[in-house]
Order: structure tokens, then C-alpha cells, then sequence
């Protein structure tokens, strides 16, 4: 049998040895102080790149959950118009369970708490200044009737009726025109209204409260439209206003 010769490695154990390596494996996987600024700005500069999609997309979100929240509504007044002759709350008579006349707009959609699940879908979810209902209580913190018109992002379009099938139902409340007029037809006072660009008053916009000069419109047919200042301005032109010219709406401010 061949002999074989053992030989012991008399460092393996020695401290230094030891020492030395770990320091060959720290070195070779530690970031110098120019490399983690270098990460980090790299880091903050693709985040600074990424936020406006994100706030875009966040807006995008919210718009067309405001879209549903009045697809929604309208379904409601439409269930409560069907059991009225065809007419909103705002054309019937108090004494026969209508809202005619009243200038709180909160009141018009009080009426049709039974129609709706909750009063949640009364709040677009882009508006920072309005607060949401949780129910249709009078409490202060959670409930339409405390809330009242602090609780509501639309406003009704008072000349609205079912056989007008473009007529604006509701508008985003970011809708501004000349305001606290008088419509004769719901009749009520303390209406805007929204001329087209044709008429030589001031004519409808948005403001940037909510949509950012932008916003929703609500159409007696059932659908829901997210308009600029200028296609607003075309609405109000063929609305089937019987004037084509006030197109009242109830704001909630």
C-alpha cells in the first residue's frame, strides 16, 4: 500500500487567518458612501417620475367613480319620477310628498333616500370640501340631514323632465354660471344659470375644485358624461332647454 503523506495546515485555525477573511468578504460586498448617494438619488428620481402617473391615475379613479355615483342617483330619480307622473321631487308639490320650491338642495336628494342604498353616492370622491354621509340620519358627523348640503357634490337640474331626454339631470357642483337666479319652471329661487357660449352672459364652466376645470354631467337618459368647460358650454346649447338659454341648476353652496 502507498504510502501517503498527511500535512496539517497550522493556520486554518489562527486568528489572523480568520480575520483576514472575514474582512476580504465584508470589503467585497459594502457600498462606499458615493455608491448608496448614488442608489439613493437614482431612487428619488424614478419615484419624482412615477408620482404625477400615479396622482393621474388616482384622479382617473375618482372621476369615474363620480360617473357611477350618478348613473346611480339617476336610476333613483327615475324610480321615484315613475311613481310621479314622470316628474322629479322638484316639480311636485310639498303637500304631495314633492320638494317643489325649496333652495336646500340636500332636500331634493333626501327624497329619494328610498330609492338609493346610501348616501354615500351624494359625494365625489375627488371633493376635498364636502364630506360623505355614512347614513340618512341627523347626525352631525355621519348623516345626510346633519350634514345637509355638506354632504352633497351635485347639483339638480331644475328644468329636467323624463320626456326631455338631453336635459341635464346633474352636474358636478364645480359648475359655475350667474348665479342665485329665479327658474320659473320648477319654480325656484337661488338657481345658476348655465348659458351656452352663444348667449352674451357669462357663460358655463368649471372651477378646479373637484375636476380640475372639468367635470360630470348626468343626462335624463340615463348617461353620464365627463365634460370639458367647452363641451359643457355645447350641452347647455342643445340641453332642450325650452328657452335654450338658462339652463337652471340647483348648486349645493
Amino acid at each position: 500500500m502507498a504510502n501517503v503523506t498527511k500535512f496539517k495546515d497550522v493556520n486554518a485555525n489562527s486568528p489572523l487567518r480568520t480575520r483576514n477573511s472575514y474582512s476580504l468578504v465584508v470589503c467585497s460586498v459594502a457600498f462606499t458612501l458615493i455608491e448608496l448617494l448614488v442608489v439613493i438619488a437614482i431612487i428619488a428620481i424614478l419615484a419624482a417620475m412615477l408620482m404625477p402617473s400615479l396622482a393621474r391615475a388616482k384622479a382617473k379613479g375618482q372621476r369615474t367613480q363620480c360617473i357611477s355615483n350618478m348613473r346611480q342617483i339617476g336610476v333613483g330619480y327615475r324610480l321615484w319620477a315613475d311613481e310621479n307622473r314622470d316628474k322629479y321631487p322638484w316639480r311636485v308639490a310639498t303637500n304631495a310628498g314633492g320638494t317643489a320650491e325649496i333652495t336646500f338642495v340636500w332636500v331634493h336628494f333626501m327624497a329619494i333616500s328610498n330609492q338609493i342604498s346610501t348616501p354615500k353616492i351624494l359625494h365625489c370622491p375627488s371633493d376635498g370640501d364636502q364630506q360623505t354621509a355614512l347614513d340618512f340620519s341627523d347626525n352631525s358627523k355621519r348623516g345626510l340631514i346633519g350634514l345637509s348640503n355638506n354632504a352633497i357634490s351635485y347639483a339638480v337640474g331644475t328644468e329636467a323632465l323624463q320626456t326631455v331626454p338631453r336635459a341635464h339631470l346633474l352636474v358636478d357642483r364645480n359648475a359655475l354660471g350667474v348665479s342665485n337666479q329665479h327658474c320659473g319652471i320648477a319654480p325656484m329661487e337661488h338657481v345658476t344659470y348655465l348659458y351656452p357660449a352663444t348667449s352674451p352672459h357669462e357663460p358655463a364652466h368649471w372651477d378646479k375644485t373637484i375636476h380640475r376645470y372639468n367635470g360630470n354631467v348626468l343626462l335624463t337618459d340615463g348617461s353620464a358624461h365627463q365634460f370639458s368647460t367647452i363641451r359643457l358650454q355645447q350641452q347647455m346649447l342643445n340641453s332642450g332647454d325650452p328657452n335654450n338659454e338658462s339652463n337652471c341648476v340647483l348648486p349645493s353652496y
